[in-house]
């Protein structure tokens, strides 16, 4: 077969193919392209309604939200509080020390703070204030204390036996510990 086209007229019929094909190739995408953009309308605009829905719960429950938190937060204090009570330091509570305390004490010693100190859960120190009529009433409640089974040692720091009468003292008993 003979070709009886000339080489510029085969050149614009290939140019004329290729703007065809381009053409048909822009076309096509162009109406997929608005089919697809068409069809994601209703699928926005009914995301676009919940999310307001979804906006608008959220502010009716912002209080509800802060009175939760609000109620969280006493729930955690109070079972901080209950979990703080539940633990037993030792068969023997704060209050059987300080009547053992109070107890030992001779007449002329009046306490101000008693101040418990604990390790582990257990009470392993308790840190007594008051004033004491003399020095020597001073020197026999430290010794009475250090004789009783529940406490090994009593701690008069030298500052407080300075005056004579009406003595200041804080005073450091520690507490036996049972095993």
């Amino acid at each position: 077969m003979i070709n009886l086209i000339p080489p510029q007229g085969q050149r614009v019929a290939r140019q004329e193919y290729m703007l065809r094909v381009t053409s048909t190739f822009f076309i096509l995408f162009g109406v997929l392209g608005l089919f697809l953009t068409v069809a994601y309308i209703p699928t926005y605009v009914l995301i676009t309604a919940q999310m307001k829905v979804i906006d608008t719960e959220n502010q009716q429950n912002a209080p509800n939200q802060e009175t939760a938190h609000e109620a969280e937060k006493e729930v955690l204090q109070a079972n901080n509080i209950v979990a703080q009570l539940k633990v037993s330091p030792s068969s023997n509570s704060y209050i059987t020390y300080i009547e053992e305390i109070l107890k030992t004490a001779p007449e002329g010693i009046s306490f101000k703070i008693f101040t418990l100190g604990t390790t582990g859960g257990a009470f392993d120190m308790i840190q007594v204030q008051g004033t004491a009529s003399t020095r020597e009433t001073l020197s026999r409640f430290k010794t009475a204390l250090e004789r009783t089974d529940m406490f090994t040692k009593a701690e008069v720091p030298i500052a407080d036996l300075v005056r004579e009468t009406n003595l200041p003292f804080v005073i450091a008993i520690t507490v036996k510990q049972e095993k």
